[in-house]
């Protein structure tokens, strides 16, 4: 959101290719250079789900520990966003192939 709204001036709730699940499919597709069919496609898209379960299951599991510490949940917060922005930077940079 920060990236589309500030960054860029647009709107966030329009689709572009930057999203975190599109990154994760570009590098994992970068990775596999020679599949292009469609059956590599979707194998590749399949692919993508568990991290982002990983993703959400990350930023789920402390709002479920710290339910009544609201400290703790602002805090928790913090670093998921810090963790995620920094994940994805590292995501956008080329891959060492």
């Amino acid at each position: 959101m920060y990236r589309r709204k500030i960054i860029q001036g647009k709107s966030p709730g329009q689709p572009d290719r930057m999203h975190m699940h599109q990154v994760i499919y570009m590098r994992l597709r970068r990775a596999q250079a020679n599949a292009s069919d469609p059956a590599s496609l979707t194998r590749f898209n399949s692919r993508v789900a568990p991290f982002g379960w990983l993703i959400t299951f990350v930023c789920a599991l402390p709002a479920v520990v710290f339910w009544r510490e609201s400290r703790w949940l602002v805090t928790t917060s913090l670093i998921f966003c810090v963790a995620y922005s920094l994940l994805y930077r590292q995501m956008l940079k080329p891959s060492p192939v």
